[in-house]
């Protein structure tokens, strides 16, 4: 779906088309053609239309203007939901390509917030319910800049098709299992969530935390040495 002249519709015109695109079902690519002005007029009918747009769950690939921090707050609450399934976003400055416009979207994606974003450290839970979706930031959100290696590893992660994988993957990536306090009879069912991984994390995440609770497996050795004595 191409979106053209936002700038010029009225309010009620505005608000007629945030309607019907909510209303719309399986909306997957949606495309802002540049306004011929960017007012803040224009901006508050684009904070409208983004607040109508991130609610649909099966939107793919968005390409948008973006002229305040509002906005950009807009798409960030949208990818922290796990219902947002975005894998394509691209930014598009406004005022004219202005300074400050690019440096509010180099801020957002190159700062702290988008990284966690897309992998939030501070806990296991924060982690797993980071997004898994976003996969590809195109060249005009880029802004010819080097972006931190860690956003594009994150993102081509982000590729994998299981997402139930992928926060696997970040979790045995970010975080030392043998610091979890487990009790024993939850230690199998860790133990075989961590070996699902393909990959050599899940191996030494597996031998690590072997390593830390050896009470837990001396102690059920020797519980089924006594049965079979017994």
């Amino acid at each position: 779906m191409v979106i053209s002249n936002c700038s010029n519709l009225s309010s009620n015109g505005i608000q007629s088309l945030a309607t019907a695109l909510e209303s719309l079902t399986n909306i997957e690519e949606v495309y802002f053609m540049p306004a011929n002005s960017w007012n803040q007029y224009a901006q508050n009918n684009m904070n409208i239309l983004l607040s109508a747009l991130v609610a649909k769950s099966t939107l793919k690939k968005l390409s948008v203007p973006v002229g305040n921090n509002n906005q950009l707050q807009t798409i960030a609450n949208a990818l922290q939901d796990p219902a947002f399934s975005l894998t394509e976003l691209t930014i598009r400055y406004c005022l004219g390509g202005s300074l400050q416009s690019r440096s509010m979207a180099k801020t957002f994606f190159w700062g702290s917030m988008f990284r966690e974003l897309l992998c939030n450290k501070s806990s296991i839970d924060a982690t797993y319910l980071s997004n898994h979706t976003l996969q590809s930031l195109p060249s005009s959100t880029r802004d010819n800049n080097v972006a931190p290696i860690e956003i594009y590893s994150i993102l081509h992660s982000n590729r994998v098709s299981d997402k139930h994988v992928v926060a696997r993957e970040k979790i045995l990536q970010h975080h030392k299992l043998e610091d979890v306090n487990f009790i024993h009879s939850s230690l199998p069912i860790a133990m075989s969530w961590i070996g699902k991984s393909d990959s050599n994390l899940g191996l030494s995440q597996q031998y690590r935390l072997i390593r830390s609770a050896p009470h837990l497996i001396q102690n059920d050795y020797k519980k089924r040495k006594r049965q079979e004595f017994d």
